[in-house]
């Protein structure tokens, strides 16, 4: 029990860490394409 309870505890903790990863990637992208669209829309005004 003790085993099985470790390895799930340590799947849960990869499931975590990938999915921080992953919100991590994506908010640095959507960052990206907002400064992008608002360098565009300044040089525009």
């Amino acid at each position: 029990m003790a085993i099985t309870m470790a390895m799930v505890s340590m799947a849960n903790t990869m499931v975590m860490a990938s999915v921080m990863a992953m919100a991590m990637a994506t908010g640095n992208m959507l960052n990206k394409i907002i400064s992008c669209s608002n360098s565009k829309i300044d040089r525009i005004t």
